[in-house]
């Protein structure tokens, strides 16, 4: 939830990874965050693999390194966090891509 007179919004045209952006936006620019340990909501399917937008890894993965490279640009992110950062989104992408297939084989 964002308060109204948060500046920042989600990007027009961005469809991947859009929420993970402006959260990242709005800690560069010092919105004060809280993070709860308790969940809000309920979802009944896998967090990605299964369908919707999540499902679309590859897509997601690249907004996910697309959206490093505009923090960069927008000097939110200092440029030797850069690799580090990408490095770590594909560590996490070919983690994905292992698990979906595993669960696959193992039909669960």
């Amino acid at each position: 939830m964002l308060r109204r007179n948060v500046p920042d919004r989600f990007l027009d045209g961005q469809r991947f990874m859009e929420d993970h952006l402006l959260w990242m936006r709005l800690h560069c620019h010092g919105v004060k965050m809280v993070k709860l340990s308790f969940p809000l909501a309920v979802i009944h399917k896998r967090p990605y693999g299964d369908g919707g937008l999540s499902a679309k890894l590859w897509q997601m993965e690249k907004s996910d390194v697309g959206n490093y490279f505009f923090l960069v640009r927008t000097g939110c992110l200092h440029p030797i966090w850069l690799l580090p950062m990408v490095a770590l989104s594909l560590l996490k992408f070919l983690r994905r891509l292992f698990l979906i297939m595993l669960r696959r084989i193992m039909k669960i």
